[in-house]
């Protein structure tokens, strides 16, 4: 028996706010990340290990390893503050 298709949640504006497109629709939040402080604290915990281990590289003379551990801290760094945001805002509705 084949499972069915996840219906998807059209945005609905709020009263105060400005009308959205009708194409945006939100996806459901099946891992419950935003929840949880500890998902994004420990992002940011890997993003200074990155950012350490990117100095690391630096001084020992690997540009090219250091650089790309620079953009996995960045990418680490930007989904923990992304993740932040979203639990200040959980927290604030609950």
């Amino acid at each position: 028996m084949a499972k069915p298709k996840p219906k998807r949640t059209y945005y609905k504006p709020q009263a105060n706010q400005a009308s959205a497109p009708a194409w945006k629709f939100r996806l459901p939040d099946g891992t419950q990340s935003a929840k949880s402080p500890w998902i994004w604290r420990g992002l940011f915990f890997m993003s200074l290990i990155a950012i350490g281990l990117c100095l690391t590289l630096v001084v020992g003379g690997h540009t090219l390893f250091a650089a790309l551990w620079a953009v996995i801290a960045a990418g680490w760094f930007g989904a923990s503050m992304w993740l932040w945001r979203q639990n200040v805002r959980y927290m604030d509705m609950s």
